[in-house]
């Protein structure tokens, strides 16, 4: 069901809008793109639930955008594969729901300890992404810059679309 999910939340739109926000405020670094679908990634996996969601989802996504902007086939597969581990830790995941079954554990706090994981994780794999970008700055290409005014515009979108999934 969460690969149905994520297949439905790419079609209408919604992991474009998440990327298309990360990008706005992150894009105009070395290794922009990549930090983006990183962050992409991990709001994503929070709507989804699911690695395996996250990382098909942000591969038909991300993956045709880093290779139009001169991305290397290495990062740009190897920031979607890691950025789809994220789906793991960050609530709700549907690991977390099958543990919590099987050990009789509240998954309420198995959520609540999956957050700061997986935003330590998110820092962690972004911090890899500069370094890799840093010392071969032939794997990332540099973006380009994104007004104030349409780095709010993205950002409201992702506030409709939370706002319209509940």
């Amino acid at each position: 069901m969460f690969i149905l999910m994520g297949n439905v939340i790419s079609k209408t739109g919604i992991a474009h809008d998440l990327f298309r926000a990360a990008y706005a405020f992150v894009g105009n670094v070395r290794g922009g793109l990549a930090l983006s679908t990183m962050a992409a990634c991990s709001g994503f996996a929070a709507v989804s639930g699911s690695s395996y969601a996250t990382a098909a989802t942000m591969a038909k996504v991300a993956y045709p955008s880093m290779k139009k902007y001169g991305y290397s086939d290495e990062l740009a597969a190897g920031t979607i594969a890691a950025g789809g581990t994220l789906g793991i830790l960050i609530p709700p995941s549907i690991i977390m729901v099958i543990y919590g079954i099987l050990t009789q554990t509240n998954i309420g706090h198995l959520f609540i300890a999956g957050v700061v994981p997986g935003i330590f994780g998110l820092i962690l794999y972004m911090a890899a992404v500069r370094v890799v970008a840093a010392m071969n700055p032939a794997h990332a290409p540099k973006g380009e810059r994104v007004p104030w005014g349409e780095k709010i515009r993205a950002l409201a979108g992702v506030c409709r679309l939370c706002c319209s999934l509940r």
